[in-house]
């Protein structure tokens, strides 16, 4: 469950990252790989793509600094439970959460 909670939160600043960015990134940064949402290989690409900006912008998008650093990464709050008819009933909420080594990722799998 806390992969697919990191999954999201990555996803979401990835995006916001991106958007917040199109004024200062005039021209598509080299290693970026543009990716077709219908081809076969997509998911490939975006994992790749996921992997590679973690390593090149950990430090922040060049020229913003409304996003700031992806490493360590601050996330306000993360809450996630599991299924209380299970065996074992997982539920946490965690407030001022640090993740350290995001330059350092390795990204599996990006939908």
């Amino acid at each position: 469950m806390l992969t697919k909670v990191v999954k999201f939160l990555s996803l979401f600043v990835f995006f916001l990252a991106t958007s917040v960015a199109a004024k200062y990134l005039a021209e598509k940064p080299d290693f970026l790989t543009p990716c077709v949402v219908g081809d076969a290989g997509f998911n490939k690409c975006l994992t790749s793509n996921f992997q590679t900006f973690f390593r090149q912008w950990k430090d922040g998008i060049p020229g913003n600094n409304a996003v700031g650093s992806f490493d360590p990464l601050y996330i306000k709050r993360v809450k996630f439970a599991q299924d209380a008819s299970r065996a074992i009933a997982i539920n946490a909420d965690l407030k001022e959460v640090y993740v350290a080594g995001a330059g350092q990722a390795v990204v599996l799998e990006a939908r």
